[in-house]
């Protein structure tokens, strides 16, 4: 499958199952309470309480998105289900195990570069002010190439796991995801993970745009709610089945490989 097909299919599978979309942007909303609740301007003694439902209800977020990327790689072209809550959890908490082993090699990279940085400012006569601006400009950088770089590896990682029912160890096999990155082509990888980034960025542009709008009129919350039950489950939605697609195409190539070096398997 092309980028283009992969693109395409990836726009209209959201809307494949709208029952299952508005559930996961229902979700997507309750997690969003405590910034509802700001956007009023009150403050409240729960804050804590509502911090912690927002950390699980992304952990059932992120089960919902290995789901997605499970169904996608095999074969299914309609949103799953919302059954199984508690393996849904369980799903999205090795999703987060995940996510912290890619980032510690970032943490690392931000400490070493930050004692490094402070070293050499300080020895200059750097002002306070100067140096705390600069930290905060060296960080968001570091951030952002980091994730840049890193993250198409950590789309492939989840879908490799999600290949291997969800064992953790398969999103670790870094010699094997690199392979499935090889089959696929480098130029093509690439293209796919631009084209697929800057959709997904637009969406999330054009959802937070919203609560911007909403703002200038004192009506914040609508925006968020809107963004909750709309872009946000798209952009998600999108992302997954376009890395799912991207997957499976590797899949599909060995099959047919597999089928032109053995005629056994095509008689």
């Amino acid at each position: 499958m092309d980028i283009g097909n992969i693109v395409k299919n990836s726009l209209g599978y959201p809307l494949s199952n709208i029952k299952n979309f508005l559930i996961l942007g229902v979700i997507i909303l309750f997690a969003e309470l405590y910034a509802i609740i700001l956007s009023f301007g009150i403050k409240s003694s729960i804050f804590g309480l509502l911090i912690i439902l927002t950390f699980l209800l992304v952990i059932f977020r992120s089960g919902y998105n290995l789901r997605i990327l499970n169904s996608s790689i095999g074969g299914y072209d309609v949103l799953p289900d919302f059954g199984n809550w508690m393996r849904m959890f369980k799903d999205g908490v090795k999703i987060f195990i995940v996510m912290i082993i890619f980032m510690i090699p970032l943490v690392i990279l931000m400490v070493v570069s930050i004692f490094i940085l402070t070293m050499v400012l300080i020895s200059s006569g750097a002002s306070n002010g100067v140096v705390g601006r600069i930290m905060l400009m060296a960080m968001l950088a570091i951030v952002g190439i980091y994730l840049i770089i890193v993250y198409p590896l950590i789309l492939m990682a989840l879908a490799n796991m999600a290949k291997n029912e969800n064992n953790i160890s398969y999103a670790l096999k870094l010699g094997e995801i690199r392979t499935k990155i090889s089959d696929i082509g480098l130029g093509n990888y690439l293209g796919w993970y631009i084209v697929t980034g800057i959709i997904y960025v637009i969406l999330l542009i054009i959802g937070m745009g919203l609560s911007v709008l909403f703002g200038l009129v004192h009506a914040k919350f609508i925006g968020i709610i809107i963004n909750a039950l709309t872009f946000g489950p798209f952009a998600t939605i999108f992302l997954y089945r376009s890395t799912s697609l991207m997957y499976r195409s590797v899949l599909e190539k060995q099959v047919e490989t597999d089928s032109s070096e053995d005629p056994e398997l095509t008689l």
